[in-house]
C-alpha cells in the first residue's frame, strides 16, 4: 500500500511539472522562448506613451470645453480675449504692471 501510494505521488510530481514548465512559455510555443526583444518593447512603449499623451490632450481639452461651458457670456469673451491676448505676446510673458507702465522712462 505504501508502495502505492509513493508511486503515484512521484507520477503526479512529474506529470505536474510537464504542465507548469509548459505555462511558462509564451503562447505555449514548445519549447522556444517568445519574449518580446528589446527594440520591440522599446517601439511598444513608445506607442504607448504618444497614445497616453494623445488621451490626455482629449481629456483637457474636454475638461476646458466643461469649463467653457460653465461660464456666463461675458466671462467667456472675457477669457477668449485674455487668452488672444497671450497668445500674441508669445514668450515675452504678462503686461508689465500699471504703476511700472507709467513710472518707467521712455
Amino acid at each position: 500500500m505504501k508502495f502505492l501510494l509513493r508511486s503515484l505521488l512521484v507520477l503526479a510530481l512529474f506529470g505536474g511539472s510537464s504542465y507548469s514548465a509548459r505555462a511558462q512559455d509564451a503562447e505555449g510555443s514548445g519549447g522556444s522562448s517568445a519574449g518580446v526583444s528589446k527594440k520591440q518593447f522599446e517601439k511598444q512603449e513608445a506607442k504607448k506613451s504618444r497614445k497616453d499623451k494623445k488621451e490626455l490632450r482629449k481629456k483637457e481639452k474636454r475638461d476646458y470645453k466643461m469649463h467653457l461651458k460653465h461660464q456666463d457670456k461675458a466671462t467667456r469673451k472675457r477669457m477668449k480675449r485674455n487668452k488672444r491676448e497671450a497668445g500674441n505676446r508669445g514668450q515675452a510673458g504678462q503686461r508689465q504692471g500699471f504703476f511700472q507702465r507709467l513710472f518707467t522712462k521712455h
